[in-house]
């Protein structure tokens, strides 16, 4: 492993270097997760509305994805991944939906969805 560069001789300066690396990387997620708090307290704050066309039986057209939640909270100024939205399946339904997102994976929050006939 040493010729190869995979491996190195432990000294006082590797593991100073290890410890500085690792300090590092703590700070950097702590921050992520304190910014994914904020995030999900903005995304609890408020319910996002959608509408659907809906037929003359109150059927409705068409359904609401991730994306399309992704999109009205970005709207709104906050950025989420659509793979963070979860969705078993597509909401068909008029009403109101709880939907989980997750900014981080220590972080969720649960965000209310609107959906309107139109």
């Amino acid at each position: 492993l040493f010729p190869r560069g995979l491996a190195e001789d432990v000294s006082d300066g590797t593991i100073r270097q290890v410890a500085a690396e690792q300090k590092k990387t703590d700070e950097r997620n702590q921050r992520a997760e304190r910014e994914a708090r904020q995030v999900a307290a903005r995304i609890e704050s408020a319910p996002v509305v959608l509408t659907l066309r809906v037929g003359e039986n109150g059927r409705p057209f068409g359904s609401v994805t991730a994306i399309d939640i992704a999109q009205a909270l970005e709207a709104r100024g906050i950025r989420v991944d659509k793979r963070r939205i979860l969705l078993k399946q597509p909401i068909r339904q008029v009403g109101t939906h709880e939907v989980v997102v997750h900014p981080h994976p220590k972080v969720s929050a649960r965000l209310t969805v609107e959906i309107r006939g139109a």
